[in-house]
């Protein structure tokens, strides 16, 4: 995807702009990074939280039959991470454990891009990056154990 979209960009805009470095500020330094390596990381570490969330929703579609539960559920977890922010950047101290939850990680994107409405709950808050990517590692691997463990059972039982 990201192959195909570079290749659009650089016939509709030119390829200079994706072989120029980019500049980013870290640790109180300027540093000079490859766009494309900057790129692929940034969309690495956004992509987990979401992996994670998409392991939940596989998990609930294994344990229960019901769509319409399964989809109504999903939708809630999907709002979720709104609400938590909105919590947290009026209430820091009482919703912050939420910020240990791969749910409130889910606007990962967001958060790297450092987009307005995310930097002022960043200063609010302690949330840690590092945090976000390792519980949504462990949710992506409790739930996929869980969902094959459960499928394997099933498929199983109905032989």
């Amino acid at each position: 995807c990201l192959l195909a979209i570079s290749i659009y960009a650089g016939i509709k805009y030119g390829f200079s702009d994706l072989i120029t470095p980019k500049l980013i500020y870290q640790n109180g330094q300027v540093i000079e990074v490859n766009y494309y390596f900057y790129l692929l990381k940034e969309m690495f570490l956004a992509s987990i939280p979401m992996i994670a969330f998409l392991s939940i929703l596989f998990f609930l579609s294994t344990i229960s039959l019901n769509t319409a539960l399964t989809t109504s559920i999903t939708t809630i977890l999907s709002i979720l991470p709104i609400i938590l922010y909105y919590l947290c950047a009026t209430f820091p101290k009482a919703f912050l454990i939420f910020t240990k939850t791969p749910l409130f990680y889910l606007d990962m994107g967001f958060i790297l891009g450092q987009q307005e409405f995310y930097t002022i709950i960043l200063k609010k808050t302690d949330i840690s990056l590092t945090i976000g990517i390792m519980s949504s590692l462990i949710v992506i691997f409790i739930f996929y154990f869980l969902t094959n463990f459960i499928y394997c059972k099933r498929d199983i039982k109905n032989l």
